[in-house]
């Protein structure tokens, strides 16, 4: 699947040309703790990939130095992603400098803050990182326990296994006026999230219908039938 991801720095002309050009939308939900900081495109744009059908994700993008500070944004990025149903996961954003000298221990239990209340919440969550993060301040179980989404540009391999990837931040897509980063993804989200109720989703229920053979014989006749569960 192809696929690009928004925010309010990218300006779209044409829904309808985008709905023609891709599978999926990553959207920015916003950043940092405030309230104030969400996307000021993030209602709008929803709202039009909805109308087209088009599969939803979305992400905050981090400036958490500690955990606490991961896990107050994780309460604003619920809070504004309330209500909303995503075919895609929902993404940490992870790749401010100043949070990469805080060194491979904090960094990792930021992420971990975060996804973890995020998941609880009842999200299928991953992490936003690069090559340098994933390789320096990044450890094995946060690798292993959330979804990768991976910012590897202008390369025809991959840095790693991963469940989307950010191929280039200088794509063109019609409909949209400039740069725009494009996605690749071999995974089937949206049959996972939905089969398991995540993000806004109810958990797909399947029935297994029982039939039971029975005979019986009333006044001196046989009968046959079958009951179904």
């Amino acid at each position: 699947m192809n696929g690009i991801d928004l925010s309010q720095h990218n300006i779209v002309t044409n829904w309808n040309e985008v709905a023609k050009n891709v599978d999926f939308v990553i959207l920015r939900a916003g950043y940092g703790k405030e309230f104030s900081q969400i996307d000021k495109k993030f209602e709008e744009y929803y709202k039009e990939c909805k109308k087209r059908s088009i599969p939803v994700g979305c992400y905050w993008y981090s400036y958490a130095k500690s955990k606490n500070e991961a896990e107050k944004e994780a309460e604003i990025f619920l809070k504004t992603i309330k209500g909303k149903q995503f075919e895609f996961p929902a993404y940490y954003d992870v790749e401010e400098y100043d949070i990469f000298k805080l060194g491979k221990k904090a960094v990792s239990e930021i992420i971990t803050a975060f996804c973890e209340k995020v998941e609880k919440a009842g999200y299928f969550t991953g992490f936003y990182s690069n090559p340098n993060f994933l390789h320096n301040v990044i450890n094995d179980t946060v690798k292993s326990r959330f979804t990768l989404w991976l910012a590897h540009w202008d390369s025809n391999v991959p840095y790693c296994n991963y469940g989307i990837w950010q191929r280039t931040a200088k794509g063109k897509i019609s409909g949209i006026n400039g740069d725009v980063d494009i996605d690749f993804c071999t995974t089937d989200f949206t049959s996972q999230i939905k089969a398991l109720g995540f993000n806004g989703f109810s958990k797909t229920e399947t029935k297994v219908e029982t039939e039971i053979k029975i005979t019986a014989e009333i006044n001196g006749k046989t009968y046959h039938g079958t009951l179904k569960e």
